[in-house]
């Protein structure tokens, strides 16, 4: 049974427990299907990439097509086309919404399973099939000094692999979740190099960082415990303490 999530994001927990670890984060609109519940928790796998846990019940709706995306890192949906409205729920980059209509300025969204609409930005939208104009390498910019997050992936607080992740997806390119399985990953967008320049993909031993330059980078860690930009010769002397040399180097194509 396929269904879709109608909160701002839910948690996939590893058990069917409020209290288990946060394994990822899903958000607004996006896919899941259930393969098997037991109470008020469900047991999914997220159609987008295939990562699976538990979800509980309040998250879950009914299947939607969806017709747009969010392109801003988070946005505000309202009651009426009227920053003075009443204030319905916060939706972050990427969220997938239906859209009933568009009043220049403003979106009209369907919410709750077709019984309520919001209205949001229009400007903090697209189509899903259009071409983000902005490249995903500025996205990654939008989240300096967000919380660093164990399983996160929004502006509340992201880690490492699912800021790479997410900021790739606005400009349509796949990545698995979780560092272990992206180290070893490539596509048509994605390949392996012995270069760092711009853009680069850096692994460590349970460590994702993203290249802003030649000598910098970008990365969600548990030691700023925020996203932070830094030298790379900086990193690669703190991390090598721990974590040891950089593993895996990957070339985006975008």
């Amino acid at each position: 049974m396929k269904k879709r999530i109608v909160t701002s994001f839910a948690s996939m927990r590893k058990k069917n427990d409020h209290s288990s670890n946060l394994e990822t984060e899903i958000l607004y609109g996006e896919e899941i299907k259930i393969i098997h519940n037991n109470g008020e928790w469900f047991y999914c796998r997220n159609i987008y990439d295939d990562y699976l846990g538990w979800i509980h019940k309040k998250h879950l709706g009914n299947y939607f097509k969806y017709t747009h995306i969010i392109i801003n890192k988070n946005t505000i949906v309202y009651e009426k086309p009227d920053i003075k409205s009443k204030y319905l729920l916060k939706l972050y980059l990427n969220s997938k919404i239906l859209v009933k209509n568009i009043l220049e300025d403003w979106t009209e969204i369907i919410l709750n399973n077709n019984s309520k609409t919001g209205f949001l930005p229009t400007r903090h939208i697209k189509l899903n099939d259009d071409v983000n104009a902005k490249h995903w390498l500025d996205y990654t910019k939008d989240f300096i000094g967000t919380p660093y997050l164990l399983g996160g992936k929004t502006l509340q607080g992201i880690d490492c692999s699912g800021l790479v992740q997410l900021c790739l997806e606005t400009n349509k390119i796949k990545l698995p979740r979780n560092t272990v399985d992206q180290v070893n990953f490539t596509s048509k967008n994605i390949y392996d190099t012995k270069v760092i320049e711009k853009g680069s993909i850096l692994f460590w031993e349970g460590h994702v960082a993203i290249a802003l330059s030649k000598s910098k980078i970008i990365h969600s860690n548990a030691y700023h415990m925020e996203v932070k930009v830094e030298p790379l010769k900086d990193a690669i002397k703190r991390i090598s303490i721990n974590s040891g040399k950089i593993i895996k180097i990957k070339k985006i194509i975008n």
